[in-house]
């Protein structure tokens, strides 16, 4: 596959399961794999298997831990056939950026073409990726106001970019290889959530590729449209009356060229509107000129035999003038005056405007302030602001000293007290109405200044730096004082074509580092 294709898939296969024991596996695997991959950067993580059930705590806790270094994982939800939903684990759902539904729709000759973009107001997992990946890298999501996505496959699931969880576990594939990427891991072992498309039908897929389908036909903007129904009695009188007014009256080997013709164009075109991702009635309106054709040849049939017997009606009367007289009137089979040929009309597509699907939460559940995907989306859409007007943009990165003691002396519970205080008096303290202050990432907070030079960014930090010593939070383990402090590193940067947004985060994270190894507590540059 392409190194342009955005979507790779780890899949669950025989090899895997044979290395590493039968399925549901310990939740220390797919940690594992999270860790692996996440120098990588991908852009969005998604699984395709239901975490329903908390296993050993310890594994429980890896894997959540992993997902959240990991910054923009979803994970899948489903109902049971009961109805009862099969929502992912507490522990997990917590720190993953959503969870999305992988329900699909089988049709009735087992094929499976179409999802709910929402279902139960649950969006689905494919549209939730979708739109996390264009939040990181900007492309636009085809919008969708139907209750259903119809899914334009790209071809068969061999042909799709995927690496074997055992060969990624083992490190045996380079982590470079889902470099912002969208990672989909799921299962594609036989008799594990089979799927049966139109090109994978024996042997069969897997669910796995219906999202990664869907992915790609949103990114790309290639989901089928639908003819809707109220065009189907155009449809009908094209099949029907036009057309057999239009065969009428013609010899019956000409009925047939134009019958045939009629479905060679048709099917022609449907395949033509097919490329241009709209998806048209192939069998009914086939059936529809099918019948017509046949129709009109058996009533020309009958015409022909009606006027055969006529005639030879008139050759036995034909002693008795009278009677020959009176046959030759009714045998006179004048043709119908010629009637203009019909047009098929083009049918005209309507643009479909949707609403946009309802946004994800930007909260952190804990502080209640921007979490990192709002603090991504905000530092993207200021720096193409400050770009487009030249203006400088300033970050700051803060960290708490020493909280990995603190947790480990007070608790957690009074750890996530500190982070609260801390993320509300950070929130107090920078007060302009365009300034973000998000929770970056464990203890580490992050504050993006529009429009502000690396004199103002210095300013904030030094008062957020005295506001949090101004807490004077017990802190017994610090090595620096009694109470939190906290260390913080600024960077300022005027957007160009030269830098990026990530240079601004490193130059940030640089001066924090510096401020941590100068002694922690105060601010860098000073």
């Amino acid at each position: 596959s392409s190194s342009c294709d955005p979507i790779a898939i780890i899949e669950i296969d025989e090899p895997s399961l044979a290395e590493l024991g039968a399925f549901p596996w310990p939740r220390q695997y797919y940690a594992q794999l999270l860790n692996y991959i996440a120098p990588a950067d991908p852009s969005a993580v998604a699984f395709d298997i239901l975490f329903a059930e908390s296993t050993e705590a310890a594994a429980d806790q890896m894997l959540a831990e992993a997902i959240q270094q990991q910054g923009r994982v979803i994970l899948a939800q489903g109902w049971g056939k009961d109805g009862t939903p099969l929502l992912p684990q507490s522990q997990l759902a917590d720190v993953a950026l959503a969870s999305g539904h992988i329900q699909n729709q089988i049709d009735r000759d087992g094929l499976t073409r179409q999802i709910s973009p929402q279902l139960n107001r649950v969006t689905a997992l494919s549209v939730l990726t979708a739109r996390v990946y264009a939040l990181v890298q900007e492309p636009t999501v085809q919008q969708w106001s139907r209750p259903t996505l119809w899914i334009n496959w790209p071809g068969p699931s061999h042909q799709a970019a995927r690496y074997s969880f055992s060969e990624v576990l083992q490190q045996r594939v380079p982590a470079e290889h889902f470099r912002h990427k969208i990672v989909l891991i799921g299962a594609n072992a036989a008799g594990l959530d089979p799927l049966t498309t139109p090109y994978d039908q024996n042997p069969p897929t897997s669910g796995l590729y219906l999202h990664a389908a869907a992915i790609d036909n949103l990114l790309n903007h290639g989901m089928l449209r639908r003819l809707g129904v109220r065009w189907w009695p155009l449809l009908f009188l094209l099949g029907g009356p036009v057309f057999s007014s239009f065969a009428n009256a013609r010899q019956v080997h000409y009925q047939l060229l134009i019958g045939v013709s009629a479905i060679v164009l048709w099917l022609l075109f449907c395949l033509g509107a097919f490329y241009l991702n709209w998806w048209l009635p192939v069998v009914w309106p086939v059936g529809l000129l099918s019948l017509t054709s046949w129709g009109v040849m058996v009533a020309e049939h009958f015409r022909i035999s009606r006027a055969l017997r006529q005639e030879l009606e008139a050759l036995r009367h034909l002693s008795d003038p009278q009677k020959a007289l009176k046959a030759a009137q009714q045998n006179r089979l004048a043709a119908p005056p010629a009637k203009p040929n019909s047009v098929y009309q083009k049918i005209r597509a309507l643009t479909l405007v949707a609403e946009a699907l309802s946004q994800e939460a930007f909260l952190d559940g804990l502080t209640q302030i921007a979490n990192r995907r709002g603090f991504d989306q905000y530092l993207i859409q200021e720096w193409q602001r400050s770009f487009q007007a030249q203006l400088p943009l300033s970050l700051i990165l803060c960290d708490v000293d020493f909280f990995k003691r603190y947790n480990d002396t007070y608790g957690h519970a009074a750890g996530d007290i500190c982070l609260k205080q801390v993320a509300h008096t950070l929130r107090k303290t920078v007060k302009r109405p365009a300034d973000l202050v998000a929770r970056y990432g464990g203890e580490e907070f992050a504050v993006i200044l529009p429009s502000t030079d690396a004199y103002g960014a210095h300013t904030v930090g030094k008062a957020v730096n005295a506001a949090i010593a101004a807490l004077a939070l017990e802190h017994a383990q610090s090595e620096v004082c009694n109470y939190v402090t906290l260390s913080v590193g600024t960077a300022t940067l005027t957007p160009s074509i030269q830098n990026t947004p990530k240079d601004l985060i490193n130059t940030a994270d640089q001066a924090l580092y510096q401020a941590k190894h100068a002694g922690r507590n105060q601010v860098y540059p000073s």
